[in-house]
């Protein structure tokens, strides 16, 4: 089993100019970042046209794979919008995203948020069939590039954050799974259930800690999240290629990166 880390970590800074810091701490697997609205548009700038071509020269420079990457959303890019011109436009823009990522050493899986808040509980089992849908049509999309896609579980409020909702979404996708995350299944006070019923399904991870209803990202074992149970519960039975810690920025990346790879060892050893 290796360790993987997601981008979320950095950002605000260009992939480019950071690859050097995961490289000198060992890191060989990277979760890319590609939700521009939640930092920079500079940190991975799949848009431009010789960009996936530098970004993979880098990368084999490095030793580094690209093992998932967290699609785009944001308040208007949203795939279960009931808007259908703003669900075809995320739609798009994540297939953007996926041309370059599938180009690049690695590239396994996408992540991606089944949807964004909930303003009126009354659209929720609409909003919930806007997503499917769109799932529909990206797992046959995604298929054709050889690359799968995950489900995240979201927050109390957001579309997808019920383990049955999860269920719904990805029932008979042959090339669709869930991407576990830890953080908001512990808010949520799902993460055991998660751990009994969809394990199976699960096929990515997004490690993180928090003690609160807030989403902190913090790195495991600093929060109240029950890792014992998740190691015994999951990583007791199987044992997955690898882990990806999502983590916020801690200002200090090369510090943040050696606190990681100490929870990781908590984790597997």
């Amino acid at each position: 089993m290796e360790i993987s880390v997601s981008t979320f970590i950095c950002n605000k800074e260009k992939i480019l100019d950071v690859l050097p810091a995961f490289a000198d701490s060992a890191i060989k697997n990277l979760e890319l970042w590609g939700a521009f609205d939640f930092g920079s548009e500079d940190h991975f700038p799949y848009w431009e046209n010789d960009y996936p071509n530098r970004l993979s020269d880098e990368l084999k420079k490095y030793g580094i794979k690209v093992r998932t990457m967290h699609a785009p959303f944001s308040e208007t890019l949203d795939i279960s919008s009931l808007d259908e011109s703003l669900r075809k436009e995320a739609i798009s823009e994540i297939k953007a995203a996926v041309s370059v990522f599938s180009r690049l050493p690695g590239a396994e899986t996408v992540i991606i948020h089944p949807g964004g808040i909930l303003t009126k509980p009354e659209e929720e089992k609409m909003r919930l069939k806007q997503s499917r849908k769109s799932l529909v049509e990206l797992d046959q999309a995604l298929s054709e590039n050889k690359i799968r896609l995950a489900a995240e579980n979201m927050l109390p409020g957001l579309i997808g954050w019920q383990p049955s909702d999860l269920s719904f979404l990805i029932e008979g996708l042959p090339n669709t799974g869930i991407c576990l995350d830890t953080g908001h299944a512990h808010i949520s006070g799902v993460l055991e259930i998660i751990l009994k019923t969809l394990k199976d399904k699960i096929i990515a991870f997004h490690l993180s800690d928090t003690y609160d209803s807030i989403d902190r990202h913090l790195i495991p074992f600093e929060g109240t999240v029950n890792w014992p149970n998740f190691k015994k519960e999951f990583l007791g039975e199987k044992e997955p290629e690898f882990l990806t810690f999502e983590t916020r920025d801690r200002n200090n990346l090369i510090k943040s990166l050696q606190e990681i790879k100490t929870a990781f060892r908590k984790l597997t050893t």
